[in-house]
């Protein structure tokens, strides 16, 4: 039992390159051995991300997909964690640029024009676009099953 180590939780649910080093960072663990390094140096080694233009670039080519608002927000909301530090993203201007983007992203027009709507006499901040899209998203599906029940 690893008694909620995380570093040995992510070793036992981890295979292939990412197990391999992982049983060697806890062999010889690097910095201060903590979770905190160890999630960083797996980040550096296997993320995408090469430094935070790099990261500012990808959020301005991020775009939903197939995923849902929640799934959307939350890996735009890492990509953006990659692009700036903690104290610049609590920046206006910064929530701003994510808003944006968020909204840019959205693969359903009405949902981004619902947003925007809602956005218009408010701050531009992502949790509040979040919050809208979710919204919007929840009904569309409460009235598709209203109209077509499973």
């Amino acid at each position: 039992m690893t008694n909620g180590n995380p570093i040995k939780i992510a070793l036992q649910a981890s295979t292939g390159t990412l197990g391999s080093f992982m049983q060697d960072w806890l062999k010889f663990p690097t910095g201060d051995g903590t979770w905190a390094t160890c999630k960083a140096e797996i980040k550096g080694r296997f993320g995408e991300v090469v430094d935070d233009s790099h990261a500012q670039k990808l959020l301005s080519q991020f775009k939903q997909g197939r995923a849902n608002v929640q799934v959307y927000s939350t890996r735009l909301l890492e990509l953006a964690q990659d692009a700036w530090t903690p104290q610049e993203l609590k920046l206006l201007a910064i929530q701003k640029i994510l808003t944006n983007h968020f909204i840019d992203g959205l693969t359903d027009k009405h949902l981004s024009y619902e947003v925007l709507k809602a956005m218009q006499h408010k701050p531009k901040l992502f949790r509040t676009a979040v919050d809208k899209a979710v919204e919007s998203q929840n009904l569309k599906i409460r009235h598709s099953l209203r109209k077509h029940p499973v």
